[in-house]
């Protein structure tokens, strides 16, 4: 027997009838998660949430890609747009959508160097920029020392200043080459090339079925079905700028990665049937980093070829020049300014 009157009782709004079921201040038919107060948005709809509200007790795990596009949020310059993840000159508008990805005032399909926004043509297609000195890269230096120049002790420019800018060394010497990377193709046939630490468990191996260039690529195809993960490491002292590599992984799409980190922090991932070859590139500061490539498998099922591989690793390491790499001829006689000798 109830005692007392119904208009007595504490009313109750219960689920039916309650618009935000756990009263985090997002109505129930815009909460992917309208149960739990720890979550509301999932841009991609992979079932993991953009965010989790700090300090809150949940069993969901925070989606570290919000637009499922391969970049990690924290690389990612815009993290909910699964078109865009670059933006180089930082106006605003992502390089697949911008015909001016450097902001240096020519659009691409005219510029030489798209990303580079202190160079655009070059005349005579030799791989040197016909000017350095375009703003805001500030005037042109007019030295700098080569160790190679070692028995004269100076290259002097022998080039049309219209055309070309090519450097005669001295007798014995060899030609102007500087490279500001360390690079890794796998040429080798090895991993010798860089001080690679490789997985003890499920090994990274040296493959001739697939590359990005050349005929050898690093990969991995030992990771189980039952699950694991299969990591190529590098540490190495860098300066600031850019590392580059390519990447293929044919996984079971969704559910295993090729993932990349710089410093134990994600900074991309990849799933896919078979995501063919592409490239990644991310900036680091100077400094020693240490560089992860990871094949992960969950505890079910295969995809694709269940293999990833990775090739053309190219790392900055020197700044020994102080301007910008693609100044630099790295494959024969050269140097961009028309108008300084070299000397040690």
């Amino acid at each position: 027997m109830h005692i007392g009157s119904p208009l007595e009782e504490e009313p109750v709004t219960r689920n039916n009838a309650d618009t935000d079921d756990d009263a985090d201040g997002t109505l129930d038919i815009d909460d992917a998660w309208s149960l739990d107060a720890c979550a509301d948005t999932d841009s991609d709809g992979d079932g993991y949430p953009d965010s989790i509200v700090d300090g809150c007790t949940t069993t969901l795990t925070e989606d570290q890609d919000d637009d499922n596009d391969g970049y990690a949020d924290s690389a990612d310059a815009f993290p909910l747009d699964d078109a865009e993840w670059h933006d180089t000159d930082g106006d605003g508008i992502g390089n697949n959508a911008d015909d001016d990805d450097d902001g240096d005032g020519v659009n691409e399909g005219a510029d030489v160097w798209p990303l580079n926004e202190c160079a655009t043509t070059d005349t005579d297609g030799d791989g040197m920029p016909d000017s350095t000195t375009m703003s805001p890269c500030g005037a042109t230096i007019d030295a700098t020392s080569f160790e190679g120049a070692s028995t004269g002790g100076q290259y002097t420019d022998t080039g049309d200043s219209t055309l070309n800018h090519t450097l005669a060394n001295n007798a014995g010497e060899a030609d102007v080459n500087f490279s500001p990377t360390t690079d890794d193709g796998f040429e080798s046939g090895d991993f010798s090339g860089m001080s690679f630490t490789n997985d003890a468990t499920y090994p990274w191996v040296i493959d001739s079925t697939s590359s990005n260039s050349g005929m050898y690529s690093a990969m991995n195809d030992a990771v189980p079905a039952g699950g694991g993960t299969g990591d190529l490491s590098l540490t190495i002292d860098t300066v600031s700028g850019d590392i580059s590599f390519a990447y293929r992984a044919s996984v079971e799409s969704g559910w295993d990665y090729l993932r990349f980190y710089v410093d134990e922090t994600l900074d991309a991932q990849w799933s896919a049937t078979d995501t063919g070859w592409n490239s990644h590139s991310t900036s680091v500061s100077s400094g020693t980093h240490t560089f992860t490539w990871r094949f992960y498998r969950d505890s079910c099922c295969s995809g694709g070829a269940n293999t990833v591989w990775l090739d053309d690793i190219s790392i900055p390491t020197s700044s020994e020049l102080g301007y910008t790499a693609s100044y630099i001829s790295t494959g024969g006689v050269g140097l961009t300014n028309d108008y300084f000798g070299v000397t040690d």
